[in-house]
């Protein structure tokens, strides 16, 4: 009998790895991220005589073809401390959440005219004293450039103080935008939208689908709703989907919208993006196919960190392997059984 538990613990020892594996010990690193300070400044737009919108407080200003002129922006230090800014002057842009903003340099965007064309800022890199005011000067020159409609674009103020108390991979940023938009006339101009390329990728490593919308004529689109759907070809099946309400679209601009994959494996075929975007001036419905490739697929699910590891072969490696260990055990139990029986 002795010999017989001696001989099962063994044979179990032996093959433990087999049916439970390793375990595997992970220690996840945490980073604190303890934000310091805050928005530093508060800018103010000055606003002239030529102001279209006395209400606005931003620059929203009626200036003719041959016009020049400067505009100021009162940028104030509401610390006791200095505080450096980097200032840049921005066309509009439409980001994928539906938002207009002017932090970036981007002009592959703007389909229409340009404020850069037209403006340029008095200073880029400026440091402002304790609870003191600079005056930020915007020059503008139409260069005998006529239009309708509007041109649209502002000031990004950006605190670069702050960036260097950065940990690691944390940047804080601290910033503010004012905007600066520019008219001839009263002109309304009709709306249009249109749907551009679609394509898939990868961005921030998961898998989403893409679909390009533009916004043709220089005026600003708001109170939007766009819902984008993705389904195969050759079915009705909903597979993934994107909606964003109370949207903007900046003048002449394309936005570009990311449609998640949420985790989900693409497999090679024919796909179909269905649009349709409702605004207080009408209604848009798109429709475009496209193909994925079976190397495509195989790049994007791979690259695809958000994809569940499919372990059904292991299961299957593992349920064999504890079969045959069962199978071991009972035949040396019977062998041993049959030996102390002689």
């Amino acid at each position: 009998m002795k010999n017989r538990y001696i001989l099962f613990f063994t044979i179990l020892t032996m093959c433990c790895p087999i049916m439970f594996g390793t375990t595997v010990l992970a220690i996840d690193s945490q980073t604190n991220d303890e934000q310091t300070g805050g928005l530093k400044i508060r800018a103010r737009a000055r606003l002239p005589e030529n102001q279209y919108n006395p209400e606005a407080t931003y620059f929203d200003l009626m200036i003719g073809p041959e016009d020049k002129q400067e505009i100021v922006i009162d940028v104030t230090n509401i610390t006791p401390e200095p505080v450096a800014i980097t200032a840049s002057l921005n066309n509009a842009i439409t980001n994928g959440n539906g938002v207009i903003e002017y932090s970036s340099s981007q002009t592959d965007q703007v389909k229409g005219l340009k404020l850069t064309d037209f403006a340029q800022l008095s200073d880029t890199n400026f440091v402002i004293p304790g609870e003191e005011t600079f005056q930020l000067k915007v020059n503008l020159d139409m260069k005998k450039e006529s239009f309708d409609g509007i041109v649209l674009g502002g000031v990004y103020l950006r605190q670069t103080d702050d960036e260097k108390d950065s940990v690691g991979n944390i940047k804080h940023v601290f910033n503010t935008e004012l905007a600066i938009a520019l008219r001839q006339n009263e002109e309304t101009l009709p709306e249009e939208i249109s749907m551009g390329a679609i394509s898939v990728g990868l961005v921030n490593s998961r898998t989403v689908f893409k679909a390009d919308f533009i916004n043709e004529n220089a005026l600003i689109v708001t109170d939007g709703e766009l819902e984008a759907k993705v389904y195969r070809k050759s079915g009705n099946k909903l597979l993934f989907e994107k909606v964003i309400e109370k949207m903007k679209m900046a003048p002449s601009t394309q936005m570009t919208l990311l449609i998640p994959t949420n985790g989900q494996r693409l497999s090679a075929g024919d796909y179909v993006i269905k649009a349709t975007m409702k605004t207080p001036n009408g209604k848009y419905e798109f429709s475009e196919d496209m193909t994925i490739s079976r190397d495509e697929a195989k790049v994007l699910n791979e690259g695809d960190v958000s994809i569940e590891e499919d372990n059904t072969f292991l299961y299957v490696v593992i349920g064999i392997a504890a079969a045959v260990v069962l199978i071991i055990i009972i035949s040396a139990v019977i062998v041993v059984k049959r030996k102390n029986q002689k």
